[in-house]
């Protein structure tokens, strides 16, 4: 059996639980009930967490991909540069300062609040 029917397969017999067994039973005896002629592997439980991958640097580096002239044009019109993430909600501030690093190599300055 090919992966697309393999896949068609395990669809079809998920499509036959009831709401009464995934509300009323655990996930093992679900899991075994639907599947149990096949090979099922359970892994251990992990707690989920919320992790952005924003950062001050990634930020810099998106800067960085634009035009020097350009950005240092918009810190002069508006005296910095911000950032927002809107996954996360995470704000970067970057100042004449910060931009001078970044282009000039070192890195952004890290005297704005994150």
């Amino acid at each position: 059996m090919g992966h697309e029917n393999d896949f068609d397969h395990l669809a079809q017999l998920t499509e036959t639980v009831k709401n009464e067994e995934l509300f009323g039973l655990d996930a093992e005896e679900v899991l075994y009930r639907l599947y149990h002629q096949e090979n099922v592997k359970v892994y251990e439980p992990k707690a989920v967490t919320f992790q952005c991958s924003c950062s001050r640097e990634r930020s810099a580096s998106a800067i960085a991909a634009i035009e020097r002239q350009e950005v240092e044009e918009m810190v002069a019109e508006s005296g910095s540069i911000k950032l927002h993430c809107d996954y996360c909600g995470a704000d970067y501030e970057f100042d004449a300062v910060d931009i001078s690093a970044i282009f000039d190599q070192n890195g952004p300055a890290s005297n704005t609040v994150h």
